[in-house]
């Protein structure tokens, strides 16, 4: 659970809520028709001016603790105190999670918009933002990072990478 008394944590963070995915009419490229929408609920998303984590775009399933424990250190490495990660059983769950890598401006998000199980696989649907051509962004390194928590799954694991360029805010 996060703990509320660091605040740079709680701007870093997502808070633990459910984010059901419910399936849309229309799923993401590289999904098969017919494919069924899985539960799944955020864990950490870190979007902030911060070079913890990944330095390379990285997309992994984390099913044991020591491994939860050794991403989570290196994703909250510079805070302190170290909050504390938050609890997965990983007798019933895992964690997915999706990096897109070092960059040298603000204004990179990284998200898991949905998941998706058809034949044994695993299809996580990840979106890419960078900021548009012509958009003002802080001039910091950061190194954006999703992770969400859902149910085990033992069959393999897809990663499907979308990527936009937003216009300015």
């Amino acid at each position: 659970m996060l703990r509320s008394g660091s605040a740079l944590v709680i701007a870093l963070m997502l808070p633990l809520e459910s984010c059901a995915s419910q399936g849309t009419p229309t799923t993401p490229g590289g999904v098969p028709s017919g494919a069924v929408a899985v539960e799944f609920e955020p864990v950490a998303e870190v979007s902030r001016a911060r070079m913890e984590g990944p330095q390379e775009p990285t997309r992994s399933v984390v099913r044991d603790e020591q491994s939860w424990l050794a991403f989570w250190g290196s994703l909250t490495g510079a805070v302190s105190p170290a909050p504390e990660p938050p609890s997965i059983d990983f007798t019933g769950d895992m964690v997915l999670v999706a990096a897109i890598g070092r960059r040298t401006t603000g204004g990179h998000t990284v998200s898991v918009e949905g998941v998706y199980s058809s034949d044994d696989v695993l299809f996580v649907d990840v979106l890419e933002r960078s900021p548009g051509l012509g958009c003002f962004s802080t001039q910091v390194m950061t190194a954006p990072v999703a992770a969400v928590r859902m149910r085990v799954h033992d069959g393999s694991v897809r990663f499907l990478v979308r990527e936009e360029s937003g216009p300015c805010d």
